[in-house]
């Protein structure tokens, strides 16, 4: 049997059956989009993404704020007997006396007690460019972090959409695999030439018996496999009923509402957020080259000294230059920039190219499979009138049981098969999603 790999892995997960509703209730149904809510309001995932794009905006707020001038105060109390500092504190007081210049008083000063205060002003003229080169990085690194939020609600959703298409053909399958073994039982329960004295009937009772179990065997499968999706899925919408089932519609209606191709072709939101990296990581090439550049400044300085003679003001104002003319950690700061940058480019670039082979590939797997489910839904119109037709052909003698056995054998055939197409269809539909510029928000109105 061809039912040994499964969607997502779900074979040998080994979950128990999902609880049933109390017996004459029928289990709640629950549409995808109740359960999108939810996983959208509650994911850890989308809600880290969201919680980077807000830091990630406030560091490009600040970082904008790079021209703003800086106020700050410096106080101090303290008590010394210094000669240089208890000279220099009598002199801000404004009290120097001629006492204060003899030998002794100048060497041997007495300890006093002290408090100065300044409120001080550097005002930025000019810093090679590096403030305003690490604004434009902030706001590329924001851009990246918009990216990587939309890239997490789409996997988000798209996961899920894909989780939920799956539990669809599963659940179609095992109604197709029980409505045939129905049919099967009802034929055993008639079948009154299977003793052992008549070997072709008794092997017709054995073959319908076996194929019995055979599908008794693909339903408890596709259940267990069917829980253990509702398991996944229960566990990020935690508001989802224990015994919920899903929407009545089919598989490939649902992946065209729920993962329709968007209009236009667009880099996926994860390409997208390594590009805006990449841009990030050139403009912070100008931030390290500026770190070996002057900068000039206006500054203003108000000081109040306070001794035990008398208190003061005082004020200082002009222009500075600080340049350092030898700092050798920061030599090559700039060719690591343009490494990074370029490192960047190219990673962006991979992901780009990968990006757009998965598409490729996504979309040849989707036109065969799609013709193949075609061609799957014609040949199961006419083995269905080919099952009836045998059917009749067995119950006026003109077929034994094994001959009967071996057409619904191939209709149980098909039925897999279709699954199989529809479960490949709902792979490659994802990888589509996820490689074509689909984004969440696109089906929110849904």
């Amino acid at each position: 049997m061809k039912r040994f790999i499964r969607f997502f892995g779900l074979v040998g997960l080994g979950l128990g059956a999902c609880p049933s509703g109390s017996f004459g209730q029928a289990a709640p149904t629950v549409a995808f989009q109740e359960i999108w809510k939810q996983v959208r309001r509650d994911s850890p995932g989308i809600q880290a993404a969201e919680y980077g794009l807000k830091a990630a905006g406030i560091e490009a707020d600040r970082a904008e704020a790079h021209w703003y001038p800086r106020l700050y105060l410096d106080a101090r109390a303290y008590a010394t007997n210094d000669p240089a500092q208890s000279f220099m504190s009598l002199l801000e007081e404004r009290r120097i006396s001629a006492d204060d210049f003899s030998p002794a008083s100048l060497n041997q000063p007495a300890e006093r007690f002290y408090e100065s205060g300044a409120l001080v002003l550097d005002f930025p003229l000019f810093e090679g460019g590096g403030k305003r080169a690490l604004a434009d990085s902030a706001r590329k690194m924001r851009d990246a972090k918009e990216w990587e939020n939309a890239s997490a609600k789409t996997s988000e959703y798209v996961q899920l959409a894909g989780k939920y298409a799956a539990l669809l053909a599963l659940r179609d399958e095992r109604e197709g695999v029980e409505k045939l073994r129905t049919q099967v039982q009802a034929i055993l329960e008639h079948y009154n030439i299977g003793s052992k004295s008549n070997p072709v009937g008794y092997s017709g009772l054995l073959g319908l018996k076996n194929f019995r179990n055979r599908l008794l065997g693909l339903e408890a499968q596709d259940q267990a496999q069917e829980n253990a999706l509702k398991t996944q899925i229960q566990l990020e919408a935690k508001e989802v009923p224990a015994d919920w089932v899903p929407s009545s519609v089919g598989t490939v209606d649902f992946l065209d509402q729920a993962l329709r191709e968007p209009p236009a072709l667009r880099l996926p939101p994860f390409v997208q957020a390594a590009l805006s990296q990449a841009e990030a990581a050139e403009k912070m090439k100008a931030a390290k080259a500026a770190v070996l550049l002057p900068k000039v400044a206006l500054f203003g300085e108000g000081t109040l000294n306070n001794g035990d003679r008398a208190s003061a003001t005082g004020y200082a104002a002009g222009v500075y230059l600080q340049w350092d003319l030898l700092d050798i950690p920061h030599f090559g700061a700039g060719d690591q920039a343009q490494a990074e940058a370029d490192a960047a480019k190219a990673g962006a670039e991979v992901l780009r190219q990968q990006s757009s082979a998965q598409r490729a590939q996504a979309q040849e797997a989707q036109k065969a499979l799609q013709t193949n489910l075609s061609l799957m839904e014609d040949s199961s119109k006419l083995l269905e009138e080919q099952t009836e037709t045998a059917r009749n052909l067995f119950r006026d003698g003109s077929i034994n049981a094994l001959q009967l056995v071996e057409v619904l054998s191939r209709r149980a055939d098909l039925i897999a098969d279709r699954t199989q197409a529809e479960l490949g269809l709902v792979r490659a539909r994802t990888s589509l999603a996820v490689n074509s510029g689909f984004q969440e928000t696109s089906i929110e109105k849904q």
